[in-house]
C-alpha cells in the first residue's frame, strides 16, 4: 500500500513466429480480475499498480488475468496474484487552509479537525511557529513568534485554538501544523499555514497639552508643546485646533508631524 508497483508483462510474452512479435497485443480479462486501482498499457504491456487504501489490501486474493495474442487465435493466459501489505496512513486535516487571519483585539476561535483512514485515535496536535514578520511597533522578533500553544494528546479528532491577539501581535506568521495518530508505527501529517494578524487601528493618545502652562497674555506670543502617542502609527499624526488663534508652527491650524 502507498508504494507504486511497476511490472513489464511483455517481457514474459513471446511467440515462436518471430515475425509476429512486433504485433503482439497484451490485455487482461476484467471478469477474472479482482485487483483494482491499476492501469495497463495494451501496446507496451506495462502495468502500474497504485494501492492507496486498506480496502484493496489482501493476502494473495487480488489477481489479474493477463492475455497475450498475435492477433490470431488462440491466445495465451497468465494469472498474476498479489499480496498487498497494509501500512499506517497519516491522518489528514479536514478544515485547514494555506492561509488564516485573525484581527487585533478580536477573539480568534477555531476548531482544528482531522481524520485517519485506520481511525488510530486519539491524535496528537502540535503547532510550530517557524518564523514571523511583525509590525514596526511590535517587540516580537524571529525568536519570539509564538502566538498560542497547541501541544498534547486529545481524546478525539479535533482541538480548539482560542486566543485574542494584541497590538503587539500584528504581523505575518509561518506555522507548521502537525497531527500524529496512535498507529504502530505512528504516522504524521504536516501542513504549513501563513497566519496573519490584521491591525485594528488604535486611536492616538494625547500625552500632554502645554504641560502646566495655561495662561496667555494679549498681544504676547504664547508657545508650548502638544505631544501624543499612537502605538500602531507608521507615518504621521495630524494635530488640529478648533480656534483661529491657536495655531501650529505659528501659521497652521492643522499640522501633520512625521512619526519617528
Amino acid at each position: 500500500e502507498d508504494i507504486i508497483f511497476y511490472y513489464n508483462f511483455s517481457a514474459n510474452c513471446s511467440d515462436d513466429d518471430f515475425n509476429d512479435i512486433p504485433s503482439l497485443v497484451y490485455n487482461y480479462v476484467a471478469a477474472n480480475t479482482t485487483l483494482t486501482n491499476f492501469s495497463f498499457n495494451t501496446a507496451t504491456g506495462n502495468l502500474t499498480v497504485n494501492i492507496s487504501t486498506n480496502n484493496d489490501v489482501g493476502d494473495g486474493s487480488k489477481k489479474i488475468l493477463f492475455t497475450c495474442s498475435d492477433g490470431v487465435a488462440p491466445q495465451d493466459n497468465a494469472e498474476m496474484n498479489f499480496t498487498i501489505t497494509a501500512v499506517n496512513d497519516a491522518p489528514i486535516f479536514l478544515n485547514l487552509n494555506s492561509t488564516m487571519n485573525a484581527t487585533e483585539n478580536q477573539e480568534f476561535n477555531f476548531t482544528l479537525r482531522a481524520r485517519d483512514e485506520e481511525n488510530n485515535i486519539p491524535f496528537y496536535f502540535n503547532a510550530t511557529f517557524v518564523n514571523c514578520t511583525s509590525a514596526n511597533w511590535s517587540t516580537r522578533n524571529s525568536t519570539n513568534c509564538n502566538l498560542f500553544n497547541l501541544t498534547g494528546w486529545r481524546n478525539s479528532t479535533a482541538t480548539t485554538i482560542n486566543f485574542t491577539p494584541t497590538n503587539n501581535d500584528v504581523g505575518n506568521y509561518t506555522i507548521e501544523f502537525n497531527v500524529t495518530d496512535t498507529g504502530s508505527p505512528n504516522a504524521s501529517k504536516i501542513q504549513t499555514v501563513l497566519f496573519t494578524v490584521i491591525n485594528s487601528n488604535d486611536i492616538p493618545i494625547i500625552i500632554s497639552v502645554c504641560g502646566s502652562l495655561r495662561n496667555a497674555s494679549e498681544d504676547s506670543n504664547f508657545g508650548c508643546w502638544i505631544t501624543a502617542n499612537d502605538t500602531d502609527e507608521t507615518a504621521a499624526l495630524t494635530f488640529t485646533s478648533n480656534t483661529t488663534w491657536f495655531t501650529f508652527n505659528n501659521s497652521l491650524a492643522r499640522f501633520t508631524a512625521n512619526v519617528s
